[in-house]
């Protein structure tokens, strides 16, 4: 009982983390995701000892959902890794935006934390060369995702909501192998 407490306090953490929308400029203090997840200053120390701690799950937690879901999605739909790019891209479960948000905050505090980042874009572009479709194209897909991405999360002018399906269907062309298999 006590240790799934632990585990829930310790979402709880996380979530009030990136709920502070001071998080998204790497400002926020451990005494407003304290209050956020109704736990105590020390409480939230026994989780994480420093500001780096907690960005650092934060960090971990969202690119490990954000390849679980692309995973998922290659095995529940059939998809290759550079569709499932696509389709996490626009699906509202996955969480693109928001792991960017939390990675630049943790930039801001530590630049090390990048790293974390780094490693998974680096599976992830394993993922994308070994998924079927022609690299130049895959690529063409992975660099569109990520800019749709910080477009949207720092709006620079971001696709207008009539231009979306247009912009996912066009991807979605691009992440379909030469031969026309999903697979």
């Amino acid at each position: 009982m006590r240790n799934h407490t632990a585990q829930i306090t310790h979402q709880a953490l996380l979530e009030a983390a990136l709920e502070d929308h001071e998080c998204e400029r790497g400002e926020f203090t451990l005494e407003a995701v304290a209050a956020q997840a109704r736990v105590s200053k020390g409480g939230l120390l026994h989780h994480f000892a420093t500001k780096r701690d907690l960005l650092s799950a934060v960090i971990s937690q969202h690119l490990e959902r954000h390849e679980r879901w692309m995973t998922e999605a290659c095995e529940r739909s059939g998809l290759n890794w550079t569709q499932a790019y696509v389709q996490a891209a626009f699906s509202t479960e996955s969480v693109p935006v928001t792991t960017m948000w939390a990675l630049i905050a943790a930039v801001r505090v530590d630049v090390t934390l990048l790293e974390q980042a780094r490693e998974a874009f680096t599976r992830w572009q394993r993922q994308l060369e070994t998924s079927g479709v022609p690299l130049g194209r895959a690529m063409v897909v992975r660099l569109a995702v990520e800019g749709l991405a910080l477009s949207v999360l720092l709006e620079l002018e971001p696709p207008r909501a009539e231009v979306w399906a247009e912009l996912k269907s066009v991807l979605e062309t691009l992440a379909t192998p030469n031969n026309g298999h999903t697979a």
